[in-house]
């Protein structure tokens, strides 16, 4: 999967011979990072533009809804991040889910993607600021300085690259 600056996903087939169209928006779109979950079946894709990060269905190439409560098709909102950057996947065992890492301005927000087999659920947005109380905010887990890359071990830790960091 390869982004573009006007709003497109590009799926590749393997060996590259062809390619499919995904248009995640009509006008241009800064999409930054791009990741699959752990068996393929879903793609992410940052949307530093609106601050959301879309699903894709890898094996229909299609668009997934992450709030079927709202009509249409709804990305995962991240308004307490900005400048969405990169994102990475990871499978964690403690709790036993798979994870979204997404790094912004903000810091890093996790999302628990809560997916169950083939099926992709109602994600949920961790809160790493509530003092206790649920604000209904979606506060991102913060750093000393934005993040930039981000990379999974195989174990699960994900690293984060941020210029002028301090720890």
């Amino acid at each position: 999967f390869i982004t573009s600056e006007r709003g497109l996903v590009f799926a590749l087939t393997e060996g590259g011979s062809s390619a499919s169209t995904i248009t995640i928006s009509d006008t241009n779109k800064s999409l930054p990072g791009v990741a699959a979950t752990p068996d393929g079946a879903f793609v992410l894709v940052t949307d530093a533009t609106d601050n959301v990060v879309h699903v894709i269905d890898a094996s229909t190439n299609a668009l997934v809804d992450a709030d079927p409560q709202t009509a249409g098709v709804n990305p995962i909102a991240l308004p307490e991040n900005s400048s969405l950057r990169d994102v990475v996947v990871a499978e964690v065992e403690n709790p036993t889910d798979v994870y979204a890492f997404v790094s912004g301005t903000g810091g890093i927000s996790v999302i628990d993607l809560n997916i169950a087999g083939s099926s992709f659920q109602q994600p949920a947005v961790i809160d790493f600021n509530d003092g206790g109380a649920d604000d209904d905010e979606d506060d991102p887990l913060p750093m000393s300085s934005a993040p930039g890359l981000l990379k999974v071990s195989g174990d699960g830790y994900v690293y984060a690259a941020a210029s002028n960091a301090s720890i």
